[in-house]
């Protein structure tokens, strides 16, 4: 008889974690403020390169998405949501502007402080600005020093606030044991830690080269595959730097992050037929690799990012192991349910 009522228990738990609502009225924390919710939003508009509307899709919320803004190409998309991405109207090339979010009318907007939801009030997109004209707003993670936690806990939030919550559980489970098989093949293979470089292009002057600091989430992927960051000593996310730096702290692999507007493989052959950088050891060698850098971005590729950070460091990695994909087979199991 006890196991019979430890089984029913367990029936019962199992059945209330796979099928957890949202009560509404429900507050969210969204850094340093909080946003209540009253109901589930209708009319949402997403600002990003692309990794937010991805994450509501994966969420199976196509529905509730009345437009999207962002310097992406259709193309940039993943596979497993571009079909969705389809009678979805762009409002915007660029990242949007106050004039045009107000005039879609949407009841949430959902951006990052750094790209949308600014401190500058000049552009009107401030939260405070927003919620004066009955507009909420969630700003995801891309201001703080960014990992996998913060992407999950987005995630989280955003279940919870479109009472999605079996979805978010299932998708922040599965990154996580793919994550953990990444980890977990890298620590048994490899001993010593490698110095990487992160090339994502150059300013508009061309004096300077653009990487990533420590607040940067391909920070966070390298240190989880025992790789450092050549400049992980400066404190911020975006940085410049020159090529005399990159040449003092030689790196052992240099990894370009290519985007729809800066091409790789250019910088790749230009990296190679400069002199000046015969010296640093990536160049030497020829360990320069190419990840497109929508896989990096604070949403549900990131999971994917890590491996293919992983593959480009580790020749003996690339080798003995398949693809990790769990993942992709949860996003396209709910969104054949969206459609």
């Amino acid at each position: 008889m006890k196991k019979f009522f430890a089984a029913l228990l367990f029936v019962i738990l199992a059945a209330s974690l796979c099928f957890a609502s949202t009560e509404y009225p429900v507050t969210i924390e969204n850094g340093n403020r909080k946003v209540t919710f009253y109901s589930a939003p209708n009319r949402v508009i997403t600002n990003c390169d692309g990794n937010i509307i991805e994450m509501l899709l994966a969420l199976g919320l196509r529905d509730k998405i009345i437009g999207y803004a962002g310097p992406f190409t259709e193309d940039k998309i993943s596979p497993e949501y571009r079909w969705a991405l389809s009678g979805i109207p762009a409002l915007s090339k660029k990242y949007i502007d106050f004039k045009t979010l107000y005039k879609a009318k949407p009841d949430l907007f959902i951006s990052g402080y750094k790209y949308g939801l600014d401190t500058d009030k000049k552009k009107g997109l401030t939260p405070e600005v927003l919620a004066k004209n009955f507009i909420k707003t969630y700003a995801i993670t891309d201001s703080t020093p960014v990992s996998l936690e913060n992407i999950y806990t987005d995630i989280e939030n955003l279940g919870i606030i479109f009472d999605v919550q079996d979805k978010a559980e299932d998708i922040i489970y599965s990154m996580k044991v793919d994550a953990d098989i990444i980890v977990r093949r890298v620590s048994a293979m490899i001993r010593k830690p490698l110095n990487v470089f992160i090339y994502t292009g150059c300013d508009k002057s061309g004096n300077f080269l653009c990487s990533v600091g420590n607040k940067n989430i391909v920070n966070s992927l390298l240190e989880m595959v025992k790789a450092r960051n050549i400049f992980s000593d400066v404190n911020d996310s975006d940085i410049q730097v020159q090529w005399q730096d990159v040449i003092k702290r030689n790196p052992d692999v240099i990894i370009i992050l290519e985007s729809c507007m800066k091409s790789g493989g250019k910088y790749k052959q230009a990296i190679l037929r400069n002199p000046l950088l015969k010296r640093i050891k990536a160049v030497r060698n020829k360990r320069i690799h190419i990840v497109p850098i929508e896989n990096v971005y604070q949403g549900v590729r990131a999971v994917k990012g890590l491996e293919l950070i992983t593959r480009s460091l580790y020749p003996e990695y690339r080798h003995k192991y398949r693809n990790v994909n769990r993942y992709h087979r949860f996003n396209r199991h709910y969104l054949r349910r969206c459609k």
